[in-house]
C-alpha cells in the first residue's frame, strides 16, 4: 500500500471499531481512509480525521432526487401578508396575529397566527396543487384544512423544537383551474404543547 506511511493520525478507538476499519485510498492519490458502518459489506466509510467520507459529490449543476414527499418549489408563491409572484391571494376571517418573530425561518421573515377556534386563513390560486409551509413550535396545535371547500384534514402543526418553512400541506392534484385552500383554526392541541397557535407562512402552486 504506497500510502500507508501517510497515514499518522489515529482515530480515537471510543468512536471506530478497530476489528471493523479497513484502509483504502480516498481519492486516486489520496490519503487513507476507513469504512465502518452500513455499506455494500456492512460497514461505513470514514476519513482519517473522523469525518463522514460520503463519497465523491455530484457535479455542480447535477440533477439530483428530491428527499421522499418533498413536493419542490412551485411555480410561483403566495406570502402570508398577500404578496404572490403569480395569480394569488390571501384573505383572514377573524383576529390573526403577524410580524417578523420568525425571522429567516419564513419567507420574506414574516407569519400570521392565530389560536382562536374558527378564524381561517384562505388560499385563492390557479393551478393544479399547492402545498402549504409555515412554522412547527412547541406552542401550536391543530388547524383543519380543506381544498375548493372540500373535507377538511385535521393537521397538527405542533414540533418538538421550532421549525420554519416545515411542509404542513400537499395538496392532492387538481384540475388546472382556480381553487382554494383554507386553514381553519381547532383551538384544539395534543397533550404536549400548551397552546393551540396555527402558523400561516406561505403556498407554494404548482401549475403543471
Amino acid at each position: 500500500m504506497p500510502w500507508a506511511a501517510e497515514r499518522e493520525e489515529v482515530i480515537p478507538m471510543a468512536r471506530i471499531r478497530s476489528s471493523s476499519l479497513i484502509p483504502r485510498p480516498v481519492g486516486p492519490a489520496g490519503p487513507a481512509g476507513y469504512r465502518n458502518g452500513p455499506g455494500a459489506d456492512g460497514r461505513h466509510t470514514v476519513a482519517t480525521d473522523g469525518s463522514p467520507d460520503s463519497g465523491t459529490p455530484p457535479a455542480q449543476g447535477a440533477t439530483q432526487d428530491l428527499p421522499s414527499g418533498d413536493p419542490g418549489s412551485g411555480n410561483y408563491w403566495i406570502n402570508d401578508d398577500g404578496r404572490s409572484s403569480g395569480d394569488g391571494t390571501v384573505t383572514y376571517q377573524g383576529t390573526w396575529n403577524s410580524g417578523s418573530g420568525c425571522a429567516a425561518r419564513c419567507l420574506w421573515s414574516d407569519d400570521h397566527w392565530s389560536d382562536q377556534a374558527g378564524n381561517t386563513a384562505t388560499f385563492r390560486f390557479t393551478g393544479t396543487g399547492t402545498a402549504l409551509l409555515s412554522v412547527q413550535d412547541t406552542g401550536n396545535g391543530i388547524a383543519a384544512i380543506s381544498v375548493h371547500g372540500g373535507p377538511e384534514e385535521r393537521v397538527d402543526f405542533h414540533g418538538p423544537i421550532r421549525t420554519g418553512e416545515t411542509l404542513q400541506y400537499l395538496s392532492p392534484r387538481l384540475p388546472y383551474g382556480e381553487h382554494t385552500l383554507q386553514i381553519r383554526v381547532t383551538g384544539e392541541h395534543n397533550p404536549e404543547p400548551g397552546a393551540a397557535f396555527v402558523s400561516v407562512d406561505r403556498a407554494e402552486v404548482y401549475t403543471d
